[in-house]
């Protein structure tokens, strides 16, 4: 399972997307199952079966994971029809009755096999529907009966499963280990309900009707949201409710998700901020010098007046003190999109409903409007609404002394229904535009205006936290121009030329394509690697993607491969600079970061353990002429002098530094990329056209093909994707 990270406790969506595939794994029979845990590289699995109660258990070096069968979509009405409610003590509160019946079928099965497998291993337990509850229940046996805790529970579609006792019980022993998925309108996790003392566990991860993952999501987004879902699925088989339960939309979106994870930091930035907007419309917002009001309800002027004529005869028509409400039913009906070449950013919300009230209506004129009883009172109080709004945002995005600005370019507001009701429907082509324009002055202007306030505000937190490293590139630049090199640098141009750089968060984060780049084992590579050639990291840790993003690389993090028999007895290793612990091969395997010599095969396997959403590539050197002794003697002389040194604490200034190309006061700094281009240097494989420093790891990928080789004729072939053994 490409990614799978077996050591985190934390919520991890790649692990998410690989339990997911085996809670929709469970489903299928016992031959396709054995073929696709085949295919995954499963050392070992077995299946349990008793009572209708299935589940299998897969084992790889480093986990145990446990998959319980649940309750087939076409299932779910007889399920739940026939779903009993009674509750009996166990496990440290009331538990469902039925549900730990159906556990204790194979419970004692499953606890042999972990006991007799799971030495040294972490355990994981996932399942959908009713499995998703056994799931629950065996997380907390396992710990509570037999002191075995797991490290990670992804359920989908879990129905509740104790009282409050249970939930709150298992909310402090297992809760910050459990992500429980809920899609949109899926009823089970609904069931049974609270009134018959029934209550959820774990960390929710909501999936909405577009199969956005949201973490969190407000009570009434989620409710329009539903809605949302409901009515979009007119036309599919079976109600909304039961469709939305089926694992393979669960996997679906599990997939996209895992796929967007790669998405820039304004994206990321912008869904976080989308997400406030509905609470501060609600709420107000206070903060600094930025004071907003509750919007919902507003008013947002004091007086709307027209004259209009019809028939010959003139009349007017005046609101007072108009009151707008509704403003906070909002969902976001398209993804934030940011267009780094016209400065512009645009997203698309939408209400399902709007008011307008006022207790102040005048008419004057001769002619005689009339409105029925729907739209103005006896008091004559004045109530319509508008339906199906759509507002598109275009908000331009420029820099002011650096930091970046919003300012609204154009906001379009589209309603398809006014329920507006006149005696005479003659008018209505004259008066319908008025009472819009109502509504559209309050969402463009009004509520615009507040939208765009938010978000520059928020944007200017974000410019805070980033400032160290902008304060960096300027010094830098400003030192690549009083060198007057002739070597033109590599970064990044900006909006207005090199040195003017937008904030990094603007950057999109590149990623391998893992899926069209050819696959290879560990062992094969072990096997083939030679001396020169490089592997490749694309991290998943905020650290790795910070770099990633600064160099524009798939890839964090770069290191040499040395096969030789003067060194580790011939025996591939690596060498490398790095922040991260290992055992080095020269100071007899003391685990320390700094810059080291290590095992191949062990150094990617401890990597993959701290950081499972790592891609991990090959990139063989081809290499003419032939490595000369004296070059090798060289190149271990540097290891042997260089062997056991610190690791820089200025990565991200040696970076920065490396892709302005300027000249370094301090030149005995090494990180990743230096080390490697060093080397390569002590072998005669590059020239020293650049300094060590001025490296990133970016520029020993497919994408960076002007290495200055000493040999024209040498080349690094493309990359490889190395598969966990």
């Amino acid at each position: 399972m490409q990614g799978f990270n077996a050591r985190t406790q934390k919520f991890n969506q790649n692990n998410a997307y690989w339990l997911g595939f085996l809670a929709n794994l469970a489903y299928e029979e016992p031959q396709k199952i054995e073929t696709e845990l085949t295919k995954l590289g499963c050392l070992e699995f077995t299946f349990f079966d008793k009572k209708e109660t299935q589940a299998f258990i897969c084992q790889s070096k480093t986990a145990l994971l446990l998959s319980f069968r649940g309750t087939e979509p076409k299932k779910v009405i007889d399920w739940l029809t026939d779903l009993k409610f009674k509750q009996e003590t166990k496990l440290e509160g009331e538990v469902h009755e039925g549900f730990y019946q159906a556990l204790d079928y194979i419970y004692q099965e499953i606890l042999t096999y972990i006991q007799t497998h799971g030495k040294g291993k972490t355990i994981w337990i996932t399942g959908h529907s009713l499995g998703a509850a056994l799931a629950v229940l065996a997380s907390a046996r396992l710990l509570i009966n037999d002191q075995i805790k797991t490290q990670g529970i992804y359920t989908f579609g879990e129905p509740k499963v104790g009282n409050k006792d249970f939930s709150d019980n298992y909310d402090r022993l297992l809760g910050q280990v459990l992500f429980r998925y809920v899609n949109n309108n899926d009823i089970v996790p609904r069931v049974p309900p609270e009134a018959m003392s029934y209550y959820q566990v774990g960390q929710q991860k909501y999936f909405d009707s577009d199969g956005i993952l949201n973490n969190e999501i407000g009570h009434l987004q989620k409710t329009w949201d539903k809605f949302k879902g409901h009515f979009e699925d007119i036309g599919n088989l079976g109600p909304d409710d039961i469709h939305d339960h089926s694992m393979i939309k669960y996997l679906n979106h599990l997939d996209n998700a895992r796929k967007n994870e790669g998405q820039s930091e304004m994206a990321q930035f912008l869904a976080q901020a989308m997400s406030q907007l509905q609470t501060i419309t609600l709420n107000g917002y206070q903060k600094g010098d930025i004071n907003i009001p509750v919007l919902d309800p507003c008013q947002p002027v004091e007086q709307v007046e027209k004259s209009f004529e019809y028939k010959n005869q003139p009349f007017k028509l005046t609101i007072n003190n108009p009151i707008i409400t509704g403003i906070s039913t909002f969902y976001i009906n398209s993804k934030p999109q940011i267009k780094l070449a016209e400065k512009t950013l645009s997203f698309t919300l939408s209400f399902e409903q709007l008011a307008l009230k006022s207790q102040e209506y005048h008419l004057d004129g001769t002619y005689k409007l009339i409105f029925k009883k729907r739209n103005l009172s006896k008091e004559g109080h004045l109530y319509l609404t508008a339906k199906k709004i759509t507002v598109s945002f275009l908000l331009n995005l420029d820099f002011v002394e650096q930091k970046p600005i919003f300012s609204k370019q154009a906001i379009r507001c589209e309603i398809k229904k006014l329920d507006l009701d006149i005696e005479d429907s003659f008018v209505l082509d004259l008066i319908v535009p008025f009472f819009k324009s109502i509504f559209e002055n309050a969402i463009t202007h009004y509520f615009g205006d507040f939208i765009t306030q938010i978000l520059n505000h928020q944007i200017q937190d974000l410019y805070a936290s980033q400032i160290s490293t902008l304060t960096k590139i300027k010094t830098l630049y400003d030192m690549k121009k009083a060198q007057q090199t002739t070597n033109s640098p590599r970064i990044l141009e900006g909006f207005n030329g090199v040195g003017e750089l937008p904030l990094p968060l603007f950057w999109e984060l590149p990623s391998v394509d893992v899926e069209n780049t050819p696959h290879m084992s560990i062992n094969d590579l072990v096997e083939q690697a030679q001396t020169g050639d490089v592997i490749l990291f694309a991290g998943s840790y905020p650290s790795s993607q910070r770099i990633r993003r600064l160099t524009q690389s798939c890839f964090s993090h770069v290191v040499i491969v040395i096969k030789d028999p003067a060194i580790a007895d011939g025996k591939a290793c690596i060498w490398q600079a790095t922040s991260s612990t290992h055992r080095g091969v020269l100071r007899n395997m003391e685990a320390k970061s700094g810059i080291q010599l290590n095992y191949l095969a062990e150094m990617i396997e401890d990597y993959r353990d701290e950081d499972g959403g790592a891609v991990v590539c090959w990139r063989k050197l081809q290499y003419q002429p032939a490595f000369t002794p004296q070059q090798i003697q060289d190149l271990i002389a540097f290891i042997k002098e260089m062997d056991g040194k610190p690791y820089t604490d200025d990565m991200d200034g040696l970076y920065i530094m490396g892709l302005m190309e300027v000249d370094n006061p301090n030149k005995a700094d090494y990180f990743c990329a230096g080390l490697v281009a060093q080397s390569q240097m002590k072998l005669n494989i590059l020239k020293d056209t650049f300094y060590q420093y001025q490296y990133a790891p970016r520029d020993f990928s497919d994408r960076q093909p002007s290495l200055p080789f000493v040999d024209n004729r040498s080349y690094f072939e493309n990359e490889i994707v190395i598969d966990q053994s």
